[in-house]
């Protein structure tokens, strides 16, 4: 269909001065199974207010918030699908993030707990290094620790079925 996000986005603020069914059917249409990438978006918590309005939690959506370092609550991310959080140091607490399929914790310098992720069928966390427990990950499927170079016990890892371990090699 060819509508960038931002002419979608558009369309979801008209929504907002003026209701109408028939437009939201039609933008639940043009997102469908769509990609969501939000990268340095200054209006974070209305794209979030636009995602639950289009209920994309029923979806299999991908929600990439790249460099967003404004934003400091994830909270209500729970519900996507697919979710990427890439170099954002403000973030501090994923706990509330267990109920995502697919997990990428990307440079999220600041996360210190992840014992909430266990549930999380993919989690990849690469260069999260104040990440130093990683005990209650044994029921993730997939996975993937890339440069979280605090982590010293990974014993408790042994029912993950595919398990990566990547430490930096300075």
């Amino acid at each position: 269909l060819g509508l960038a996000l931002e002419d979608v986005f558009n369309l979801y603020e008209a929504f907002e001065e003026k209701p109408d069914k028939e437009l939201m059917e039609g933008l639940n249409i043009l997102i469908d199974k769509r990609v969501l990438n939000i990268m340095q978006f200054e209006k974070y918590d209305t794209y979030i207010n636009f995602y639950k309005k289009l209920e994309w939690n029923k979806l299999n959506v991908t929600l990439t918030l790249d460099n967003c370092e404004k934003n400091t609550d994830v909270s209500k991310l729970g519900t996507v699908h697919t979710l990427e959080i890439i170099k954002n140091r403000n973030i501090t607490d994923v706990s509330n993030l267990g109920t995502v399929h697919t997990l990428t914790l990307n440079n999220c310098y600041n996360i210190t707990d992840v014992s909430k992720l266990g549930t999380v069928h993919t989690l990849t966390l690469d260069n999260c290094y104040n990440i130093t427990d990683v005990s209650n990950l044994g029921n993730v499927y997939t996975l993937e620790l890339y440069c979280c170079d605090n982590i010293t016990d990974v014993s408790n890892l042994g029912t993950v079925h595919t398990l990566t371990i990547n430490w930096n090699d300075n």
